[in-house]
């Protein structure tokens, strides 16, 4: 995925002091990328030199900002510290409680909230199997009916309908899931 900048912009490096963000950073500076400088808590004060420049370091994306007036940012930290960062930085930019929202953690959350929905929906057909064995009639009954009457050839036709079932339940909602994320992010559908 690539994201489009205008050339004179602004640009903060989170996690600069780490071995990730000093490399990336540096290749940014070599290629022609105007790095203001860098943000890692408890390292403000520093500097870091990229391409035998210094470049300042403040503890957070709010001195960072306020001191350079950066136009974007790039975050290279750890994964655990990732949804902070972006959320520090969202802060920082200005964006309003509905921005981060909508904007931020809502697009962040929805491969794992589809994830859900299709687990959910597999569990949801598996328990049609099991409830048919209380009695319960529905998509599952056949499935019963053929392995009490030991009908090897309906049972498994019943079983193959109900796991081709789950397959497109499960493909449609990821789909779903994938157009939504390509609408969010301004792809074309």
């Amino acid at each position: 995925m690539a994201i489009w900048i205008e050339e004179d912009a602004k640009v903060l490096v989170q996690g600069i002091t780490g071995k990730q963000g000093m490399f990336h950073a540096d290749k940014m500076v070599e290629y022609g990328t105007n790095i203001v400088g860098g943000c890692t808590p408890g390292k403000g004060g520093m500097t870091v030199d990229l391409q035998s420049n210094p470049y300042p370091v403040w503890n957070s994306m709010f001195e960072a900002i306020e001191a350079t007036d950066a136009d974007a940012t790039v975050i290279y930290v750890p994964p655990p510290f990732g949804a902070e960062a972006i959320m520090e930085a969202a802060d920082a930019f200005g964006a309003t409680y509905r921005q981060r929202l909508f904007m931020v953690q809502i697009p962040l959350a929805l491969p794992n909230i589809f994830a859900g929905v299709n687990q959910t929906i597999m569990m949801a057909l598996s328990m049609v199997v099991i409830a048919s064995m209380i009695g319960v009639t529905g998509l599952g009954l056949p499935v019963l009916q053929a392995v009490q009457n030991q009908y090897l050839s309906l049972g498994l036709l019943n079983g193959l309908a109900i796991v081709a079932l789950a397959v497109i339940f499960d493909r449609v909602s990821q789909a779903f899931g994938t157009r939504i994320q390509k609408h969010r992010s301004g792809d074309v559908l």
